[in-house]
């Protein structure tokens, strides 16, 4: 399943997302990278955190933590 897809089944399922990468940190702006991505899901008072090394990734942790799409 593509990223867009479960981004797709996430909010259909009423959660709002917020997608942050984790950037390296160095002077010289060409030089900074993305470490990984950590992306938040907010549906009234409750929130749900995960992360992981790339977008696609942490948006399937997120899918899986929120019953959006099967584990494995």
């Amino acid at each position: 399943m593509d990223t867009s897809s479960i981004r797709a089944r996430i909010q259909g399922l009423g959660w709002k997302i917020l997608e942050v990468p984790i950037k390296r940190s160095n002077p010289d702006p060409a030089l900074r990278t993305v470490l990984k991505w950590k992306v938040v899901a907010t549906k009234g008072q409750k929130s749900c955190e995960v992360t992981g090394l790339t977008i696609d990734e942490a948006l399937k942790n997120l899918g899986e933590t929120l019953g959006a799409i099967a584990k494995g």
